[in-house]
């Protein structure tokens, strides 16, 4: 008869290696200690998250706020720091990109903002990364993919068999199914190669205010930083040769920057990327929600991460124009999520109600100056009087809350421009086209709500003309303006002909805020880099990576395994 077996369980030192220990035990007590040892050749798996998903703090103290260097500047794991009650002058001051820097820590005082495993430490977490992203956002799919990647095949030491992990049976007997398309599947030996590796699981948070080619250089040393790690770790280079890295939206065009070659230049310490919602050629929603805020998220009353994401943006960030514009109007990495001059360059600005059809802004190809330094129209992007509440430029005679905006929004500019549509060589990509669950902007859209004149009653007798000169060329009309999604037009000092609009309701496909437009650019304009795209009904935006979503879940982890068969 053979001896009982009892399997080892792996845990982790507070550098995030694998130990094991078992307690030393009488002779006759003759059950055996079995250690599966981790392979000792690594494939790091380093997550990205999107914007306002990574934790920042100050880098020197905001008087006025009464806070110190170090403290949180960003934080929405901690639901207490007061954001709804913040003015947008208070915003500006707290979230300015010059002064704030990325916050990896797990621990603050007594409290800790990270849940990591039984088997992993806090120490181990931090070391991880897992402390410089929004853990209740992305905890759950840390903590999944560490386990399920590091997994693919068990031995059963009880029948001495290697059986393939419930997690990849699927992905082997029947796949994941693709619209009009062979469903995508693993074979066996695959997994066996997958086996041969250790896939540790880190996150890399950034600063979203910066520029995400900033951002992109940051993550590229990371890169760099987590594989001398390894290497020094297993005392050879070969050890830990490249990296696998997956994107959340705002952290795809991170990723671009890292391994783009005039910018992070880590294309070749890199196996392969899997982005996921990815605002390719930036999203029309950008545009609104520097006019109206951001949005109440329809997030069930259950999914309580998800909840708190949106409620800690519409705090901390605003949920009307007036706040947003006195972050995001300073602040390069929000205004890169603008539409692009790749994003439906026959415009995507409409206006509807006037004449027979929609009536699109002319983008001239170029929205940037077009619409985004249009200071006067009344359709411009961004209200003046909204950049400074916080009356930082007053005193600065070399510089108004103008030029920081246009010098954040050519930063902007020129990084989609170097950017253009490169892509690492070795790319997966998801997205959602779903229209009846979660509408996006595609194209923004004003619609007449009314006319106003006042006292001059001429307009009355050629009211059409009137309303189509006050729709192309009216201006500003400041007392119908408001931060919420209603503006007004006038022609030239008078205010006595004016019309109102109001902005629409998204209707096309998206995810409810990145577009399938955007969202299906990776192959549209990257086909030889592009290995497999999906095309993803039901997907959230934020909740992108729920691990709820089966689909998703399945798709990373058939990508990695498919990624992994490049290494030797």
């Amino acid at each position: 008869m053979k001896d009982a077996i009892h399997v080892v369980p792996t845990t982790y030192d507070d550098e995030g290696f694998p130990v094991w220990s078992t307690p030393l035990t009488p002779s006759e007590n003759t059950k055996r200690a079995l250690v599966l040892a981790t392979p000792d050749q690594v494939i790091p798996v380093i997550f990205v998250p999107g914007i306002m998903g990574s934790n920042l703090k100050l880098v020197n103290g905001v008087q006025a706020a009464e806070l110190a260097a170090g403290a949180p500047a960003w934080r929405p794991d901690n639901a207490g720091l007061g954001g709804a009650m913040m003015s947008a002058a208070a915003r500006q001051r707290l979230l300015n990109p010059k002064n704030t820097t990325i916050d990896t820590r797990i621990t603050i005082g007594k409290d800790h903002w990270v849940n990591p495993p039984a088997n992993m430490s806090l120490k181990a977490a931090e070391a991880r990364g897992w402390g410089s992203v929004f853990w209740k956002s992305y905890g759950d799919f840390l903590t999944h993919l560490d386990s399920v990647l590091n997994a693919p095949c068990f031995y059963d030491p009880n029948i001495d068999k290697v059986l393939i992990n419930g997690a990849f049976q699927e992905l082997v007997s029947t796949g994941i199914p693709v619209r009009g398309q062979s469903n995508l599947k693993l074979e066996r030996t695959e997994l066996e190669h997958m086996s041969e590796y250790w896939f540790p699981v880190h996150a890399v948070g950034y600063n979203w205010l910066q520029s995400n080619e900033d951002a992109g250089k940051y993550l590229a040393s990371e890169i760099r930083r987590i594989k001398a790690l390894y290497q020094k770790k297993f005392k050879r280079p070969e050890a830990c040769q490249k990296v696998v890295v997956i994107t959340h939206s705002m952290g795809g065009l991170v990723t671009r920057a890292a391994v783009h070659p005039n910018m992070g230049g880590a294309a070749d310490d890199v196996w392969g990327v899997i982005h996921g919602v990815m605002p390719a050629l930036g999203a029309a929603a950008a545009y609104k929600r520097m006019r109206t805020g951001f949005e109440k998220d329809d997030v069930p009353s259950f999914d309580i991460g998800r909840r708190i994401v949106a409620s800690a943006t519409q705090a901390f960030v605003g949920n009307n124009g007036r706040d947003v514009t006195a972050v995001l109007g300073h602040a390069p990495g929000g205004l890169q999520l603008l539409p692009n001059t790749a994003y439906l360059p026959e415009g995507w600005l409409k206006i509807t109600g006037v004449e027979s059809q929609p009536y699109t802004v002319p983008m001239n190809s170029n929205p940037y100056n077009s619409i985004y330094r249009e200071q006067n129209k009344w359709w411009r992007l961004i209200n003046p009087d909204w950049l400074d509440p916080a009356m930082l430029f007053v005193k600065d005679k070399a510089k108004t809350a103008w030029d920081s905006f246009d010098t954040a929004l050519t930063q902007a500019e020129n990084f989609h421009a170097k950017l253009g549509h490169q892509y690492h060589p070795n790319t997966y990509s998801f997205y959602g086209n779903d229209g009846a669950h979660h509408p996006s902007y595609a194209t923004v859209t004003w619609e007449k709500a009314s006319n106003m004149y006042q006292g001059d009653i001429s307009p009355l007798f050629n009211w059409h003309s009137t309303d189509v000169k006050l729709m192309k060329e009216g201006l500003a009309y400041n007392k119908a303006e408001d931060d919420r999604g209603h503006t007004g037009a006038h022609l030239g000092t008078s205010t006595s002909q004016a019309i109102n609009f109001s902005m629409t309701e998204p209707v096309e496909a998206g995810d409810g805020t990145v577009p399938s437009i955007s969202g299906a650019a990776p192959h549209q304009f990257a086909s030889s880099c592009v290995r497999v795209q999906l095309s993803l009904t039901g997907i959230d935006h934020q909740g992108a990576y729920s691990t709820s979503n089966g689909t998703v879940m399945d798709f990373v982890a058939y990508s990695v395994c498919k990624i992994a068969k490049d290494a030797p």
